[in-house]
């Protein structure tokens, strides 16, 4: 990242804000036309409200509040701008608009939203001392870390997505090779670690990243590997998901309430075990990193101390 004293490079935020651009347009592009209007997850907004919502906030945010100046459609900018998703799936329906938009306006929308953000990088006054939203040019920075956290946050709601609704882009395909690295464990030496930053050290911060904070950690040991699915496959035909000694009374009600015997992407066909992927479903792989809760992730964490 850079530091609060580098010089704002204006080619080299564009050439940024052009790159993130093209990735969130990408994922969108991976879904198909009918499944454009669904809500892959109940308790976030429909696919369509993040392809507007990622141009509006960046133009809410750069243009109209930090620089005052007019927007492009004061219906959408209202529309795409609610960044927080419904509490609950009662209030998800009531927040929903009779109709939404279809993907050409969206489009277009977006791409106008885009001209008048490339316009202002390139000759606006984005970095004015003082000023709440352009000191340090805060709000340029904030617009593209924005849309990057959003571009991690659409990706496993894509993968909620049922393989037909999706198109695989040209080449996708994982690897499945490869065996089950052996357990080793490393000691890690006491010493310090620093989290976050104090202000002015560096170019941009969310706001709970500071203050920084200076922790001084014992040495502790820690597995090389991340817990694969074959390690993981061993808890659940262990009966993990039934022993209510492994879970907190929340994490193990919440099992019971859903109906959940297994990592949410893995499913039992006679004797073998799937694992459904982004574009396909696939024999689990044994040598993948499991992909689980914090809950599933802290009750096989118990159930590894307890054997030990």
């Amino acid at each position: 990242m850079a530091t609060a004293a580098t010089a704002l490079d204006r080619a080299a935020l564009a050439d940024w804000y052009r790159r993130t651009r093209r990735r969130s347009q990408q994922l969108f592009d991976l879904v198909r036309p009918d499944a454009y209007y669904s809500r892959p997850i109940s308790l976030r907004h429909p696919i369509v409200f993040y392809e507007g919502h990622l141009p509006a906030f960046s133009l809410n945010t750069l243009i109209k509040k930090g620089l005052g100046r007019s927007g492009v459609d004061e219906r959408l900018e209202r529309l795409f701008a609610r960044g927080i998703d419904p509490e609950d799936e009662a209030s998800a329906d009531r927040s929903r608009p009779m109709a939404w938009p279809s993907r050409a306006e969206v489009r277009r929308f977006a791409d106008a939203c885009d001209a008048l953000i490339l316009d202002a990088l390139a000759d606006a006054p984005i970095e004015q001392p003082g000023h709440p939203l352009l000191d340090k040019a805060e709000a340029v920075f904030a617009i593209l870390e924005h849309e990057a956290m959003h571009q991690e946050t659409m990706l496993y709601m894509w993968h909620q997505l049922p393989c037909e609704h999706k198109q695989a882009p040209a080449g996708a395909a994982g690897d499945v090779s490869g065996a089950t690295p052996a357990p080793a464990c490393v000691t890690v030496p006491a010493g310090r670690a620093t989290l976050g930053a104090r202000p002015g050290e560096i170019r941009f911060g969310w706001d709970n990243e500071f203050p920084g904070a200076v922790v001084d950690v014992p040495a502790f040991a820690i597995d090389v590997h991340d817990v694969t699915n074959e390690q993981f496959l061993a808890f659940v035909d262990a009966g993990g998901y039934q022993r209510p000694e492994l879970w907190t009374p929340s994490a193990f009600a919440w099992l019971q309430a859903e109906g959940i015997a297994h990592p949410q992407f893995w499913s039992r066909h006679d004797r073998t075990w799937r694992w459904r992927g982004m574009f396909d479903e696939i024999d689990l792989p044994p040598a993948w990193p499991v992909y689980v809760s914090h809950a599933e992730a802290a009750a096989y964490a118990t159930r590894v101390k307890m054997s030990r």
